[in-house]
């Protein structure tokens, strides 16, 4: 993820996270909505992945800058993204879930919510779990 926001009137924060944090961040559920506080090219919420890594020329090709919001691709409830000419890039476009709801992130858990506990099982060696 590369921002958190402390409210929703302040703007995100980036944050410069260590690299022992991505096994946390593979427990995070993106739950799109509005678009507002996810990255569209950055954060995992594509069932294909983190796009940047998969459509490294996705901003050229689509004319949407790097750090974009998701919601810049949704309008009135729809998607509304670029005409993409490329097959290459028109992959991104298919199989998008319906735009109703607030964006939310939820942890990988059966309560949905994040505790210290289960971070830490994840940092534990294997024979240790």
């Amino acid at each position: 993820m590369s921002g958190w926001t402390e409210s929703a009137q302040q703007k995100t924060q980036q944050i410069h996270l260590p690299s022992q944090c991505c096994k946390l961040l593979g427990h995070i559920k993106y739950s799109v909505g509005i678009g507002e506080h996810i990255k569209l090219w950055q954060d995992p919420w594509h069932h294909m992945g983190v796009l940047i890594h998969s459509f490294p020329r996705g901003p050229q090709a689509t004319g949407i800058p790097l750090h974009a919001d998701l919601a810049m691709v949704i309008q009135n409830g729809d998607w509304n993204w670029p005409e993409i000419l490329d097959i290459e890039h028109g992959e991104i476009t298919h199989a998008f879930p319906p735009v109703t709801v607030m964006d939310e992130l939820t942890w990988d858990s059966s309560t949905g919510q994040f505790t210290n506990k289960e971070a830490a099982y994840l940092f534990q060696p294997p024979d240790l779990r």
